[in-house]
Protein backbone atom coordinates (compact mmCIF):
# COMPACT_ATOMS: atom_id res chain seq x y z
CA UNK A 1 0.00 0.00 0.00
CA UNK A 2 0.98 3.59 -0.37
CA UNK A 3 1.20 5.39 3.14
CA UNK A 4 2.26 9.00 2.97
CA UNK A 5 4.78 9.79 5.80
CA UNK A 6 5.47 13.00 7.15
CA UNK A 7 8.61 11.06 9.43
CA UNK A 8 9.24 8.03 11.46
CA UNK A 9 11.85 8.06 14.07
CA UNK A 10 13.13 5.78 16.97
CA UNK A 11 12.48 7.34 20.55
CA UNK A 12 10.88 6.51 24.02
CA UNK A 13 7.37 7.43 24.08
CA UNK A 14 7.24 10.36 25.87
CA UNK A 15 3.20 11.39 26.85
CA UNK A 16 0.43 9.05 29.31
CA UNK A 17 0.81 4.95 30.43
CA UNK A 18 3.26 4.49 28.31
CA UNK A 19 5.82 7.01 29.04
CA UNK A 20 9.55 6.02 28.48
CA UNK A 21 8.48 3.04 26.25
CA UNK A 22 11.14 2.55 23.50
CA UNK A 23 8.68 2.86 20.12
CA UNK A 24 9.22 3.33 16.35
CA UNK A 25 6.80 6.28 15.17
CA UNK A 26 5.50 6.48 11.93
CA UNK A 27 3.87 10.10 11.51
CA UNK A 28 1.46 9.65 8.85
CA UNK A 29 1.06 13.04 6.73
CA UNK A 30 -1.71 15.72 6.97
CA UNK A 31 -4.39 16.57 9.03
CA UNK A 32 -7.98 17.15 8.92
CA UNK A 33 -8.52 19.13 12.22
CA UNK A 34 -8.25 22.55 12.75
CA UNK A 35 -7.11 24.97 10.18
CA UNK A 36 -3.71 26.49 8.20
CA UNK A 37 -3.02 29.65 10.32
CA UNK A 38 0.02 31.77 8.77
CA UNK A 39 1.11 33.74 12.34
CA UNK A 40 4.70 33.45 13.67
CA UNK A 41 6.56 31.57 15.14
CA UNK A 42 6.89 29.06 12.81
CA UNK A 43 8.10 25.59 13.43
CA UNK A 44 11.65 24.68 13.54
CA UNK A 45 10.89 23.12 9.61
CA UNK A 46 10.10 26.50 8.19
CA UNK A 47 6.50 25.37 8.28
CA UNK A 48 3.76 28.25 9.22
CA UNK A 49 2.02 26.95 12.10
CA UNK A 50 -1.29 24.74 12.07
CA UNK A 51 -4.07 25.93 14.10
CA UNK A 52 -6.08 23.15 15.80
CA UNK A 53 -8.84 22.76 18.51
CA UNK A 54 -8.84 21.70 21.80
CA UNK A 55 -12.80 19.28 22.43
CA UNK A 56 -13.90 22.46 23.82
CA UNK A 57 -13.48 24.21 21.07
CA UNK A 58 -10.06 26.54 22.20
CA UNK A 59 -7.68 27.23 19.38
CA UNK A 60 -3.78 26.76 20.16
CA UNK A 61 -0.73 26.35 18.19
CA UNK A 62 -0.02 22.83 17.04
CA UNK A 63 3.60 21.98 17.59
CA UNK A 64 4.16 19.54 14.55
CA UNK A 65 5.16 19.47 11.42
CA UNK A 66 2.74 16.37 9.57
CA UNK A 67 3.72 17.71 5.90
CA UNK A 68 4.18 14.88 3.53
CA UNK A 69 7.77 14.24 3.20
CA UNK A 70 7.94 10.63 1.00
CA UNK A 71 5.53 7.44 0.42
CA UNK A 72 6.16 4.20 1.20
CA UNK A 73 4.99 0.70 2.18
CA UNK A 74 3.80 -0.96 5.28
CA UNK A 75 6.79 -4.07 4.49
CA UNK A 76 9.26 -1.04 4.14
CA UNK A 77 7.68 0.37 7.71
CA UNK A 78 8.03 -3.36 9.12
CA UNK A 79 11.62 -3.47 8.44
CA UNK A 80 12.44 -0.43 10.15
CA UNK A 81 10.96 -1.03 13.17
CA UNK A 82 13.13 -3.14 16.23
CA UNK A 83 10.89 -2.16 19.36
CA UNK A 84 8.19 -4.34 20.49
CA UNK A 85 5.91 -1.06 20.40
CA UNK A 86 5.25 0.81 17.13
CA UNK A 87 3.13 4.44 17.91
CA UNK A 88 0.98 5.29 14.40
CA UNK A 89 0.45 8.91 14.74
CA UNK A 90 -0.01 12.33 13.46
CA UNK A 91 -1.36 14.55 12.25
CA UNK A 92 -4.18 12.79 12.25
CA UNK A 93 -3.50 9.30 11.03
CA UNK A 94 -7.51 8.21 10.71
CA UNK A 95 -7.61 10.52 7.90
CA UNK A 96 -5.69 7.57 6.32
CA UNK A 97 -7.74 4.59 8.06
CA UNK A 98 -7.34 2.62 5.11
CA UNK A 99 -3.53 2.58 5.52
CA UNK A 100 -3.89 2.75 9.65
CA UNK A 101 -5.89 -0.70 9.22
CA UNK A 102 -2.67 -2.00 6.74
CA UNK A 103 -0.72 -1.11 9.59
CA UNK A 104 -2.25 -2.21 12.85
CA UNK A 105 -2.54 -5.73 11.21
CA UNK A 106 1.16 -6.20 9.72
CA UNK A 107 3.00 -5.20 12.95
CA UNK A 108 0.54 -6.99 14.90
CA UNK A 109 1.19 -10.10 12.73
CA UNK A 110 4.81 -9.40 13.37
CA UNK A 111 4.13 -9.55 16.99
CA UNK A 112 4.60 -6.23 17.84
CA UNK A 113 1.81 -4.28 19.73
CA UNK A 114 0.06 -1.14 17.82
CA UNK A 115 -0.61 2.49 19.67
CA UNK A 116 -2.79 4.37 17.90
CA UNK A 117 -3.11 8.33 18.52
CA UNK A 118 -6.30 10.03 17.49
CA UNK A 119 -8.12 13.44 17.55
CA UNK A 120 -11.40 11.32 18.09
CA UNK A 121 -13.15 12.75 15.24
CA UNK A 122 -13.02 9.58 13.05
CA UNK A 123 -14.86 6.26 13.81
CA UNK A 124 -12.36 3.56 13.41
CA UNK A 125 -12.63 0.37 15.68
CA UNK A 126 -9.24 -1.83 16.06
CA UNK A 127 -9.32 -4.94 14.28
CA UNK A 128 -6.63 -6.60 17.55
CA UNK A 129 -7.77 -6.34 20.74
CA UNK A 130 -4.11 -5.80 22.24
CA UNK A 131 -3.94 -2.37 20.00
CA UNK A 132 -4.16 0.58 22.47
CA UNK A 133 -5.78 3.76 21.02
CA UNK A 134 -4.76 7.13 22.67
CA UNK A 135 -7.37 9.78 22.18
CA UNK A 136 -6.60 13.37 22.60
CA UNK A 137 -10.04 14.76 22.03
CA UNK A 138 -10.40 17.57 19.46
CA UNK A 139 -13.63 19.65 18.49
CA UNK A 140 -16.45 17.37 17.45
CA UNK A 141 -14.75 13.97 18.86
CA UNK A 142 -16.49 11.41 18.72
CA UNK A 143 -18.41 9.85 21.89
CA UNK A 144 -17.74 6.49 20.78
CA UNK A 145 -13.97 6.82 20.39
CA UNK A 146 -14.16 8.67 23.94
CA UNK A 147 -15.99 5.26 25.50
CA UNK A 148 -13.80 2.90 23.60
CA UNK A 149 -10.06 4.75 24.04
CA UNK A 150 -7.77 3.16 26.58
CA UNK A 151 -6.62 6.44 27.76
CA UNK A 152 -7.45 10.11 26.99
CA UNK A 153 -4.78 13.07 26.89
CA UNK A 154 -6.74 16.30 27.98
CA UNK A 155 -4.31 19.58 26.93
CA UNK A 156 -4.61 22.13 29.58
CA UNK A 157 -4.33 26.17 29.21
CA UNK A 158 -5.14 29.13 30.91
CA UNK A 159 -8.60 28.44 29.30
CA UNK A 160 -9.05 24.79 30.38
CA UNK A 161 -12.44 24.57 32.14
CA UNK A 162 -12.78 20.69 33.84
CA UNK A 163 -16.72 21.89 34.77
CA UNK A 164 -17.70 21.90 30.52
CA UNK A 165 -15.99 18.05 30.09
CA UNK A 166 -18.66 15.65 28.53
CA UNK A 167 -19.62 12.46 30.66
CA UNK A 168 -17.60 10.03 28.69
CA UNK A 169 -14.32 11.81 29.71
CA UNK A 170 -15.22 12.52 33.46
CA UNK A 171 -16.30 8.38 33.81
CA UNK A 172 -13.06 7.32 31.64
CA UNK A 173 -10.48 5.51 34.09
CA UNK A 174 -7.79 6.62 32.29
CA UNK A 175 -7.22 10.55 31.92
CA UNK A 176 -4.33 12.25 31.74
CA UNK A 177 -3.71 16.22 32.36
CA UNK A 178 -0.86 17.25 29.34
CA UNK A 179 0.25 20.57 28.96
CA UNK A 180 0.05 22.87 25.93
CA UNK A 181 3.69 22.85 25.43
CA UNK A 182 5.99 24.87 22.77
CA UNK A 183 7.31 22.71 19.97
CA UNK A 184 10.77 21.78 21.87
CA UNK A 185 10.25 23.12 25.57
CA UNK A 186 7.49 23.17 28.49
CA UNK A 187 5.15 25.81 28.69
CA UNK A 188 6.00 25.78 33.19
CA UNK A 189 2.39 28.11 33.35
CA UNK A 190 0.67 25.18 31.89
CA UNK A 191 2.40 22.74 33.69
CA UNK A 192 1.17 24.30 36.35
CA UNK A 193 -1.73 24.57 35.96
CA UNK A 194 -1.75 20.59 35.07
CA UNK A 195 -0.79 20.16 39.29
CA UNK A 196 -3.30 22.71 39.94
CA UNK A 197 -5.90 20.65 38.84
CA UNK A 198 -4.53 17.17 39.98
CA UNK A 199 -4.93 18.65 43.45
CA UNK A 200 -8.96 18.72 42.76
CA UNK A 201 -8.93 15.69 40.52
CA UNK A 202 -6.16 12.89 42.12
CA UNK A 203 -7.60 10.08 39.55
CA UNK A 204 -6.16 12.03 36.84
CA UNK A 205 -2.43 11.97 36.19
CA UNK A 206 -0.09 14.13 34.89
CA UNK A 207 1.39 13.35 31.22
CA UNK A 208 4.24 15.69 31.31
CA UNK A 209 5.84 15.43 27.55
CA UNK A 210 8.94 13.37 28.86
CA UNK A 211 10.76 13.87 25.24
CA UNK A 212 10.64 18.12 25.98
CA UNK A 213 12.26 17.30 29.23
CA UNK A 214 14.92 15.08 27.89
CA UNK A 215 15.49 16.51 24.90
CA UNK A 216 14.82 13.75 22.31
CA UNK A 217 12.90 13.07 19.52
Amino acid sequence: MKIPIAETFHSPQGEATWAGTPMFFIRLAGCCVGSLNTYLPRLSTGRPTWQCKTWDGRAFACDTDFNKQFDTDETTLLAEAREAHVCITGGEPLAHAACVRVLEETFADAGRRVHIETSGTILYIRSRPDTWITCAPKEWCLATMLHDADEIKLLVDERFDPQTLPLPIIRHKNVWLQPINYEKEVNMKNLQRCLALLEQYPQWRLSTQLHKFINVR
